[in-house]
C-alpha cells in the first residue's frame, strides 16, 4: 500500500500469519492480566449500577426501556446472554461480559493496525493503549463500537465497492442497537468518508453505492427497529426518550472544560497538574485532529484516504465523537469517545519512513497508564475504580473495605461500603415481603447489590422531571406498596439546582407527606424515610 510498507514486509524468516498473532495477543494478554487484578475491587453504585441493575431485570425478562430508564437495549442483551450462560446475575459476570465485549474490539483493531502498518510494535502498543483507555467497567461499550466503526470505513475508503458501502451502512444501523448517539456519530464519519472518496474520485460514490450504504443502515438496525415494531410497550417510551434530549435541551448535564492554561496548577499535587494538563490536550487533539484530517483531505491532499485510509478514518471520527467528550467535560466521557483519536495518534507517523514511528503509540501507553482515574476537578475517582491505578505508583495509597456486594464479595472503597451495609440493615430491619424500596438519585447500585426491585421507572433521576411524569412515578411507587425510601443529600456537581428536591419536587413533597424521617441510621449522607402507618 503506498506510503505504508514497512521493513517487517520484507524480513527474512518473517511470517505474516506470526506477526497477527503476536499482535492480537499483547494486548488482549494485557487486557486479560487488567482484568484478573481489578474484577474484584470498586464499585460505582451510580454508573456501573445503572448497568448491572438493567442487564438483571433484562436477563429477568424485562424490557430495557419499556420497563425501566435504560441506554439502547444492546449491551443489556449481551450481558444477559453472559448472565443466562454463567447462571448467574452478579456484578462479576457484568464485568466479564463488558471485559469479553472490549477484548473483540480491541483484537480487530490491532490486527488491523497490522494489516495496515506491518509493524507489530506500533500494532501491539496500540492495542495497549487502548486497553489503558478503558478502565471503566460500565464505559466499554462505546469505544468498542466506535473501534468497529473506524475499521468498518478504513475498508470503505480503502476498497470502494457495494460491500464495502453496505457494510459501512450496516456499521450505523448496528450502532444504534448501543446508543443513538453512536449511530449518529457513526453516520456523520460515513459522511466524511464519502465526501473524501467523492474529493478523490467522483467514479467511486456512484448512486448505487450511495443505496447500497442506505440499505445497509435499515440492515443493521434490523435489531433495534423490530423491537420498536414488535415488543409490545416499547415504542411510546422509545421515541419519548428521544424526544426528551429536545425538551431538555441537551444530551448531557454539562462540566465546565478544563482549559490547560486556565486550570488552578498552584493549588493542587504536581502528579494532578500532569494528569488534568494531558487530560486536557487529549480532549482538545479530538476536534483539532478530525478537522485538520478533513481538511487535508478535502482541499490538498485527496488521496489520503486511499493512501492511508484506517488513520484518515479514525481521525475523521474523532471529530463526532468529540461531541460525547466535550458534552460533560469529564475523564471518563473521554474515555468512552477517545478510541478512535488513540488509534489514530498511535498510527500518525507510520506512513513515513522514520525511525521514530513507534514513539507515538509507545508514549500514549506511558501516558495513559500514569493519568489513571483521574478527575478534571482534582478527585480521584479510585473509590468507584481500583485502588491498582498508577496512582498508587506516585506514593498516593488507597484502601478498601471487603464487602457483600450481591452474591460476591468485593474490595470497595470505605464510603461505598458504608453505604451498602447502612442500606442492608434497614432495609432488613423495615422492609418485608412484598414491599418494595425507592432509592434514588445517585445509588442505584443498591437494587441489584441487595436483590431489590425498583418501584419506579426513572432509576437514575437526574434530569428535572415534568408534573406529569413525576404524577405517573408516584402511582408507581404506591402501586409497588413501597415501604422505605433512601434518599441522597448530595448535590449533583455541587449544584443546588441538580438537588433531588430540585428536580422532583412532587415526589420529594409526597414522601415527606406520606413518610417519617427514621434517624439513627448508618447511612449520615442520606435521608431514610418510612411510610406512614
Amino acid at each position: 500500500m503506498p506510503g505504508e510498507a514497512t521493513p517487517n514486509e520484507s524480513r527474512p524468516g518473517w511470517r505474516p500469519s506470526a506477526g497477527l498473532v503476536v499482535s492480537a495477543l499483547v494486548p488482549v494478554l494485557f487486557l486479560v492480566a487488567q482484568t484478573a487484578l481489578q474484577l474484584k475491587v470498586g464499585l460505582n453504585l451510580a454508573d456501573e449500577g445503572f448497568l448491572w441493575y438493567g442487564a438483571q431485570r433484562t436477563a429477568a425478562g424485562e424490557v430495557p426501556l419499556r420497563d425501566f430508564q435504560a441506554y439502547e437495549p444492546g449491551r443489556y442483551y449481551w450481558t444477559a446472554i453472559w448472565m443466562w450462560l454463567a447462571r448467574d446475575d452478579g456484578i462479576i459476570v457484568m464485568r466479564l461480559a463488558a471485559t469479553a465485549f472490549e477484548a473483540v474490539a480491541i483484537a480487530a483493531a490491532s490486527l488491523a493496525v497490522w494489516r495496515y502498518t506491518r509493524d507489530v510494535g506500533v500494532s501491539a502498543f496500540a492495542g495497549v493503549a487502548l486497553v489503558l483507555l478503558m478502565p471503566v467497567w460500565h464505559g466499554r461499550y462505546e469505544p468498542a463500537v466506535s473501534l468497529g466503526q473506524v475499521l468498518v470505513l478504513a475498508w470503505m475508503l480503502r476498497e470502494p465497492g457495494d460491500r464495502s458501502f453496505f457494510l459501512a451502512g450496516a456499521q450505523v444501523g448496528l450502532s444504534a442497537f448501543f446508543g443513538r448517539n453512536l449511530a449518529l456519530y457513526g453516520l456523520l464519519g460515513l459522511l466524511a468518508a464519502i465526501a473524501l472518496l467523492a474529493r478523490d474520485e467522483r467514479r467511486a460514490v456512484t448512486s448505487r453505492r450511495l443505496a447500497r450504504g442506505a440499505l445497509g443502515c435499515l440492515a443493521g438496525g434490523l435489531p433495534l427497529l423490530m423491537m420498536i415494531l414488535f415488543v409490545p410497550g416499547l415504542a411510546h417510551p422509545f421515541w419519548k426518550s428521544i424526544l426528551r434530549h429536545f425538551e431538555l435541551g441537551t444530551t448531557n448535564l454539562p462540566l465546565p472544560f478544563p482549559w490547560p492554561w486556565a486550570m488552578p496548577y498552584e493549588s493542587l499535587p504536581w502528579s494532578l497538574n500532569v494528569s488534568q494538563f494531558l487530560y486536557s490536550m487529549l480532549h482538545l487533539m479530538m476536534p483539532v485532529l478530525g478537522l485538520a484530517v478533513l481538511a487535508r483531505g478535502l482541499l490538498w491532499n485527496h488521496r489520503i484516504g486511499a493512501e492511508r485510509p484506517l488513520f484518515t478514518a479514525a481521525a475523521a471520527l474523532s471529530l463526532p465523537y468529540a461531541h460525547y467528550a466535550f458534552s460533560r467535560a469529564s475523564v471518563e466521557h473521554l474515555q468512552r469517545a477517545g478510541a478512535p483519536m488513540i488509534m489514530a495518534l498511535a498510527i500518525l507517523p507510520v506512513g513515513e519512513r522514520t525511525r521514530w514511528r513507534l514513539l507515538p503509540a509507545g508514549l500514549l501507553v506511558v501516558a495513559l497508564a500514569y493519568l489513571g482515574p483521574v478527575d478534571f476537578h482534582g478527585t480521584t475517582l479510585v473509590g468507584d475504580l481500583a485502588p491498582l491505578t498508577p496512582g498508587r505508583w506516585l506514593g498516593e495509597r488507597t484502601t478498601c473495605r471487603d464487602t457483600r456486594v450481591g452474591n460476591e464479595r468485593l474490595c470497595v472503597a470505605d464510603d461505598v461500603a458504608q453505604v451498602i451495609e447502612g442500606a442492608r440493615e434497614v432495609v432488613a430491619r423495615f422492609v418485608g415481603p412484598g414491599e418494595a424500596v425507592y432509592i434514588a438519585p445517585f445509588d442505584l447500585g443498591l437494587y441489584p447489590a441487595l436483590g431489590l426491585k425498583a418501584p419506579q421507572w426513572e432509576i437514575y433521576p437526574l434530569f428535572p422531571a415534568s408534573p406529569a411524569f413525576e404524577a405517573e412515578e408516584i402511582q408507581r411507587i404506591e402501586a409497588a406498596r413501597t415501604k422505605l425510601a433512601i434518599l441522597s443529600r448530595a448535590e449533583l456537581d455541587d449544584r443546588p439546582e441538580l438537588h433531588f428536591s430540585a428536580t422532583h419536587p412532587m415526589i420529594t413533597r409526597y414522601f415527606g407527606a406520606r413518610f417519617l424521617v427514621v434517624n439513627g441510621t448508618n447511612l449520615p449522607q442520606h435521608l431514610v424515610a418510612l411510610v406512614r402507618p
